[in-house]
């Protein structure tokens, strides 16, 4: 039924391969309008960060583009390698974050 209401992965530009094949061994989805945003180009999925600097971000496929914002959006396993690491206090694997799960910790 996933596949006749919501078509084949290739229809999401970007949108890497899921490593799971069925609904049941995949992750949670929290938005059902991510895949409807992502065809419409509101949402642009890119491949990981490999650097910033300034406001330039590097991607590992060595494209890069100027943002203002960065939507922190890596599911249940967190890994941000491209911080230094003293950065963000992590606790249990994850960074504490604060004001609703929004900002990092000691950000005015």
């Amino acid at each position: 039924m996933a596949r006749v209401s919501i078509g084949e992965n290739s229809a999401y530009p970007g949108l890497p391969m899921p490593e799971a094949h069925t609904l049941a061994d995949g992750p949670a989805t929290v938005n059902d309008l991510l895949l409807y945003w992502i065809q419409h180009g509101r949402i642009g999925v890119r491949p990981a960060i490999e650097r910033i600097e300034g406001k330039t971000v590097t991607f590992t496929d060595g494209t890069s583009k100027e943002y203002d914002s960065i939507i922190w959006a890596t599911g249940f396993r967190t890994s941000l390698p491209f911080l230094d690491s003293g950065l963000l206090r992590q606790e249990d694997g994850a960074p504490v974050r604060y004001a609703g799960g929004i900002l990092p910790e000691d950000v005015e």
